[in-house]
């Protein structure tokens, strides 16, 4: 396997990737320009699950 098949395999959704996040994580955001949006509102979906 290349680097790019390695690196496609890992590829997901920001709502796959917010399943990743357990309860009690924490999680930060870079500032300004950084912030992944999508990433934001997939996880403030999942707001009720986790505490």
């Amino acid at each position: 396997m290349n680097w790019f098949d390695d690196y496609r395999s890992k590829l997901q959704t920001p709502s796959q990737a917010v399943y990743q996040i357990q309860s009690g994580d924490r999680v930060y955001y870079g500032g300004n320009a950084a912030i992944p949006w999508a990433l934001v509102r997939a996880l403030a979906e999942r707001g009720e699950e986790l505490s």
